[in-house]
This record gives C-alpha cells, sequence and structure tokens, in this order.
C-alpha cells in the first residue's frame, strides 16, 4: 500500500542525504578513538555504553562480527557505513510505524499506544523520561535524527528491544550515572 511506498520514498531520500551521509562519517569518527581509521570491538563497545546503549560484552561481540564482514577484527568507513545504511532502514521502519500521524515527530501519546500494543506497561512517569532523553528541549515531539542518534548502535533493531533500550536510556539519563548494562537479549526472554 502506499505505506511502503512512503517508506522506499523515505529511505531513498534518506540515503541520498549528505546530512546522513555527514552524521554517519561523524559517528564514525566518535567510535574510532584512537583515529586509525577503523573501530575495534572495545572502541565499539564504549561508543554503545556512551549512547547509553544497555550492552553486555557478548551482544557488543555479536553485533561487531557481523558488521565486520571480511572478518579483520576491525571495522572499516565502508564496513561501518553498509552497516549504518541497513540499520537506518530498520529505525526508519520502526519510526514510521510509531508515527501514526505521520507528521514527522512522535508524541508521547503515539508512543505511549505502541508500547500498549506490544504488551508491555509504561507509567506516565517512564514515558515522560523516554520523552525527555530524546527530546530534551521540550519541542512537543522526537523527531527521527534524535531517534536515529541514540538507537543507531542498537544489537537489534525491533519495536520492543528500541522501547527497552529507550526507556534504559531515559532511567540512565534521569539518575545521571553509569549503571551496569544488561543484555537486552536476555530481558526478551
Amino acid at each position: 500500500g502506499g505505506g511502503s511506498f512512503s517508506f522506499l520514498l523515505g529511505a531513498m531520500v534518506l540515503k541520498n542525504t549528505p546530512s546522513m551521509e555527514n552524521r554517519v562519517s561523524r559517528e564514525f569518527e566518535k567510535l574510532d578513538v584512537d583515529k586509525d581509521g577503523s573501530i575495534t570491538l572495545q572502541e565499539l563497545t564504549v561508543g554503545m555504553r556512551r549512547l547509553g546503549v544497555p550492552v553486555s560484552d557478548s551482544a557488543a561481540k555479536e553485533l561487531f562480527d557481523r558488521v565486520d564482514k571480511n572478518h579483520d577484527g576491525k571495522l572499516s568507513s565502508a564496513e561501518f557505513s553498509a552497516f549504518c545504511e541497513v540499520r537506518i532502514r530498520h529505525l526508519r521502519e520502526v519510526y514510521d510505524g510509531l508515527d501514526s500521524d505521520k507528521n514527522g515527530a512522535l508524541s508521547s501519546l503515539e508512543v505511549k499506544h505502541a508500547v500498549e500494543s506490544l504488551g508491555m506497561k509504561v507509567s506516565s512517569e517512564e514515558l515522560q523520561h523516554m520523552m525527555s532523553s530524546l527530546d530534551p528541549e521540550g519541542k512537543g515531539g522526537v523527531d527521527f535524527e534524535a531517534f536515529c542518534d541514540r538507537l543507531l548502535l542498537l544489537p537489534v533493531v525491533n519495536p520492543r528491544a528500541v522501547f527497552e533500550t529507550w526507556n534504559q536510556i531515559a532511567i540512565d539519563d534521569a539518575q545521571s550515572e553509569y549503571t551496569v548494562p544488561r543484555d537486552t537479549r536476555e530481558a526478551r526472554k
């Protein structure tokens, strides 16, 4: 239907925008702490945790191995870009599914309905923390760029993983301290 066309259009727009390429390039540079032109497993793991993604060492290794196509133990810029291109498409699918009024900004009501449709519970306090973690300026909604910035390095992208991680990021932001990362795969069992 019309949804798949708008998704296709969105993916084409995303793929061809210099701003998205610049964002991917900047993220690569941030992750490449030692500036050797590649990302190690340690750099990826630290970067994921810096973004607030609650990730275990094993989940980070699993993601790293999926992205490291030539299995040389480091992620090149090309490998990272290819991963990001696919990951951004997946995040766009999730985002577009959440944005029920299609206005380009996720409202707290849209997020609440989506969380509840997955059979998950969210308190108004949790919802407020989730929204403020991705909309700190209180613009009244979460745009795709903010959504993507915080969730790009999720080990798994599906609506449940997105909400579990988003909620954990919000909790960590609210506590403003490092918490022990948990393996999101374990949480879904």
